[in-house]
């Protein structure tokens, strides 16, 4: 942080996320100011081959230059908002983090430096003026960056599986998106107990429109006669849950609804990818209808279990 330039860039960025951080009534979130900070450093790490190692390090230098320590990690669950809001905040950070790494001349090598540069200020002012204490503050984001990585590796990994293991296999493109829908819905009803699963949708198509697939995020309009979960043909949802709880089980992953965050973010990236100009395999309409029919069909299943 030693040249005008990232200076300037800092200053730049700390203006986004406050910004970023205001509620509808025109207020500031330090739990947002947080969590969009977080998926910024998200993005710096996705790259490296030890994530985890380097934002080790990274957490360490903003705890001895603030001359403190996280709170412990067995106490975080209570403290972190859902999952679906940490996917949602991260990608806004990350999507910071990208448009920053442009402007900059190590691109996001000179993002992660800011980041923790604001890390040193910030934390300060959201213990002084909010009463956001920097040990909890800095559990927080540790917490929010590791899912978040996850997020990111699963979906990337589950949506490999799903082209080289499955596809052209013995399964369909409608029977694997249907099923991926659904195994969503059955991770999700683990944890939730509901006959809908709003928030899955909006996982998906976010993350559809994150990949150049055009509509609404809402998916409205696209119920189909099997939405009731009553008919319609799921393949083997087991046999992708094996294969989804294997990751899991390797990276510690065990809240079930990060589970089906995870599940939800490789249907969308799938629908997107099969209905993009690349390989165009299926209309954007049919794949959105297929994801959410699939989910609600999981649920369904779940809720006779």
């Amino acid at each position: 942080m030693d040249t005008p330039e990232l200076i300037e860039e800092a200053k730049a960025i700390d203006a986004i996320l406050k910004h970023t951080a205001k509620n509808e009534a025109g207020d500031f979130d330090p739990e947002v100011f947080l969590l969009v900070l977080s998926g910024m450093m998200t993005e710096t790490l996705i790259e490296y081959e030890e994530p985890d190692a380097v934002m080790e390090q990274s957490f360490h230098r903003i705890s001895q230059l603030l001359h403190v320590t996280p709170v412990p990690d067995n106490l975080a669950k209570h403290m972190l908002p859902s999952p679906v809001e940490i996917d949602a905040y991260a990608e806004c950070g990350r999507d910071i983090a990208r448009e920053s790494a442009e402007r900059l001349p190590k691109g996001l090598e000179d993002v992660h430096e800011i980041i923790i540069a604001i890390a040193f200020n910030e934390l300060m002012v959201l213990q002084e003026e909010y009463d956001f204490s920097i040990p909890e503050s800095l559990r927080m984001m540790i917490e929010a960056v590791m899912m978040a990585v996850v997020f990111e590796m699963g979906t990337q990994e589950f949506a490999d599986i799903m082209i080289e293991d499955y596809l052209g296999e013995d399964w369909s493109l409608p029977d694997v998106l249907l099923t991926l829908g659904a195994t969503c819905g059955a991770y999700y009803a683990d944890e939730e107990e509901a006959d809908t699963a709003d928030e899955m949708v909006v996982v998906m198509s976010s993350e559809a429109i994150r990949h150049g697939m055009s509509g609404s995020q809402l998916w409205r309009g696209l119920n189909s006669a099997n939405d009731d979960g009553s008919t319609g043909v799921v393949r083997d949802i087991d046999e992708f849950r094996e294969v989804f709880d294997e990751f899991f089980e390797m990276v510690g992953l065990e809240d079930p609804v990060a589970q089906a965050v995870t599940v939800a973010r490789t249907g969308g990236r799938m629908a997107a990818l099969v209905s993009g100009p690349d390989m165009n395999f299926i209309q954007p309409s049919l794949a959105k209808m297929l994801l959410r029919s699939g989910l609600m069909q999981g649920l369904n299943l779940s809720s006779q279990d």
